[in-house]
């Protein structure tokens, strides 16, 4: 469309340049204008696709093809999960009944009427390591592949950032995943200038073998999904995906749930489910549930996941994020990718959820409104593992997870 658009808009410029017509001039010029325009439009729709998906929108079967879903439909993402095979959305909740093992509420255990914290327990300043936290708290130092299930993270930390996200939450979301279970993590360094790179922070999660950094700051502006985020995703797909049975791509505020089962190492238990040699299941998907609010005062609270206690009351979007065979995926996406050999599946959010936390995003950044009120309600099923990371903080020592840094 636009080289046809092109060729005809040549002689038209020269038929302009040699014409007497000024109608004619002023037809020629905004014509040529519209074809400038549409073709930034569609460069700029192919580089920031996944920021146009809307609610209740889904990649079927990883093509690039959308489906809209209605709310009355039989197919709906919902909590009995959805199976994507490559033509159409197959329900297979009916078909998975040992993923929808508890489906008792366990998230509104306290009446709260805003972000107030539950009870928790005084983390320690002791720098004696309680043996039983090593049980996570220093999980993959000194592991080697091949590992079960990693992490890949896209990240740039920096100062003007509204979110706060800072190099302090970017390494308690590192101790969160050790808790839940992740082995290693490959972290891409999306730093814009020198003094953003994140490099020095991460050497002790580097020396121990659980880091493995990559400078992509070549690929950091200007900043796109396909060119910065995707490329870095394919990247570790490439080099690494066959050391690890299972990938997971997600940001740092972005924190992998289970509702049912909240103790140490709880991801693989759930993953392993997926891992019989007849299983079709490649990837399966996290459902989105933004945590909102204006947070608590960090100073106070300086664990993220400590600062925002209430939630949607249902998944936020379509906007899920990946868990995923890499050696059965034929490209990398942001949301659903790209399949070669088997199914995705969103996963019950009983079983398995991403608590996002978006903080006062939705409200300019100022104080709650009864809007995000009226849209979440108070969840403090995390609050066992805030106070399991509270506790065990001297496996980082206390500077480490809670001094507020940006590299």
């Amino acid at each position: 469309m636009m080289s046809s658009c092109m060729m005809e808009a040549v002689p038209l410029f020269v038929r302009m340049v040699t014409g007497k017509s000024l109608i004619r001039k002023t037809f020629i010029v905004i014509l040529l204008a519209v074809c400038v325009m549409t073709k930034l439009v569609l460069w700029w729709i192919s580089n920031n696709a996944e920021l146009l998906l809307p609610a209740n929108t889904a990649f079927v079967g990883g093509r690039t093809r959308e489906r809209r879903i209605k709310q009355d439909d039989k197919h709906l993402i919902n909590a009995e999960g959805i199976r994507h095979d490559g033509r159409h959305l197959v329900d297979v909740g009916r078909s998975m009944p040992a993923l929808v093992a508890d489906n008792t509420d366990n998230s509104s255990k306290t009446n709260y009427s805003s972000n107030s914290p539950p009870a928790v327990i005084n983390a320690t300043t002791s720098e004696t390591i309680d043996e039983s936290c090593l049980k996570w708290c220093r999980r993959g130092d000194g592991a080697k592949p091949p590992y079960y299930v990693v992490a890949v993270l896209l990240v740039r930390i920096y100062y003007a950032d509204k979110a706060k996200l800072t190099t302090r939450e970017m390494i308690q979301w590192l101790q969160y995943l050790r808790y839940i279970g992740v082995e290693h993590v490959y972290v891409y360094d999306a730093y814009v200038n020198k003094k953003e790179s994140q490099r020095s922070v991460l050497k002790m999660f580097i020396d121990d073998d659980y880091v493995t950094y990559i400078d992509w700051s070549h690929k950091a502006y200007p900043y796109s999904i396909r060119g910065t985020q995707v490329a870095a995703y394919q990247d570790c797909i490439n080099k690494w995906g066959r050391d690890s049975v299972w990938q997971a791509a997600i940001d740092i505020d972005e924190y992998p749930f289970s509702v049912n089962d909240t103790r140490e190492n709880f991801l693989p238990r759930i993953l392993k489910q997926f891992d019989n040699p007849d299983s079709e299941v490649a990837e399966v998907t996290m459902q989105n549930y933004l945590f909102l609010g204006k947070p608590l005062n960090d100073t106070k609270h300086p664990l993220l996941i400590d600062r925002l206690w209430r939630r949607t009351k249902r998944h936020a979007n379509a906007l899920v994020k990946p868990i995923y065979k890499p050696t059965r995926l034929r490209g990398a996406q942001v949301h659903h990718n790209y399949i070669r050999n088997g199914v995705s599946i969103n996963l019950p959010d009983k079983l398995l959820r991403m608590n996002h936390y978006w903080g006062a995003r939705l409200q300019n950044w100022g104080d709650d409104t009864k809007e995000i009120l009226d849209k979440t309600t108070q969840d403090s099923s995390m609050e066992v593992i805030v106070n399991e990371i509270q506790r065990c903080e001297a496996c980082l020592g206390q500077d480490s997870l809670y001094s507020k840094r940006w590299h």
